[in-house]
C-alpha cells in the first residue's frame, strides 16, 4: 500500500515505485508487489493492474446522494461506471440544480434526494467532478421512502413519480428509464 515502510536507505536503493521518507525510509509510492533483488540490493514496488480507473469527461456513471448542504447542489459518491466497473479510489461529483432537468427545478430535493442510487454524465475534467442527469436516460434508478425506508416503485413509464408500497407515500425525482423497481399495478 502507499506510504507502507519497506526498509530503510542502509539496506536497500530505492526503484520505481519507491520514494525515501524525511527519516531515511524505503516507502511505497503506488499500491503493488514489492520486489527486491538481493544482488544489487535495490527495492522496486511493480503497480497492480496497470493504469488505474477514474472517471473522466463525458462518462456514465453510477453514484449514491451522500450530502445536499444547500437547496441547489446534492454531492455524489461515484462508484463505478454505467457497466458497473468499479474505480480505482473514490470519487465525489457534484450535481448542481441547473444539471439537473432542461425544465426550472426549484431545488435539488425536487429531483434527488439523499440515499439514491443515480445515473449521470461527467461534465467536468477536474476535481471535483461535475455530474449531469439532463440527458433523457439519466437520472435516478433507485430511491427508497422517506417516511419508512422501503424501496420506492415507478407507477407510470412517463411519470417523476414513485410510489411507496410499503406506506403509500408519493415522491417526486428526475427518474431514469432503466429505475430498478416499476408497479405492475
Amino acid at each position: 500500500m502507499p506510504g507502507q515502510v519497506i526498509g530503510s536507505i542502509e539496506e536497500f536503493v530505492p526503484g520505481e515505485g519507491v520514494y525515501i521518507d524525511e527519516r531515511g525510509r524505503l516507502r511505497a509510492a503506488v499500491p503493488g508487489v514489492v520486489n527486491i533483488d538481493m544482488k544489487s540490493r535495490r527495492v522496486v514496488v511493480k503497480p497492480l493492474g496497470g493504469k488505474p480507473r477514474v472517471p473522466r469527461r463525458n462518462d456514465v456513471v453510477r453514484g449514491i446522494v451522500y450530502g445536499a448542504p444547500r437547496e441547489d447542489i446534492a454531492l455524489i459518491k461515484v462508484i463505478a461506471d454505467d457497466r458497473m466497473r468499479r474505480y480505482s479510489g473514490e470519487y465525489t461529483a457534484v450535481l448542481h440544480v441547473s444539471q439537473s432537468s432542461d425544465t426550472r427545478v426549484e431545488s435539488i430535493y425536487d429531483v434527488v434526494r439523499i440515499g439514491d442510487y443515480i445515473r449521470g454524465t461527467v461534465i467536468s475534467d477536474l476535481a471535483p467532478l461535475v455530474l449531469s442527469i439532463r440527458r433523457p436516460s439519466d437520472g435516478v434508478v433507485l430511491a427508497f421512502c422517506s417516511n419508512c425506508g422501503a424501496p420506492l416503485y415507478r407507477v407510470s413509464a412517463s411519470s417523476n413519480t414513485l410510489v411507496c408500497l410499503s406506506c403509500g407515500n408519493k415522491e417526486t425525482r428526475k427518474v431514469s428509464p432503466i429505475y430498478i423497481y416499476v408497479s405492475r399495478s
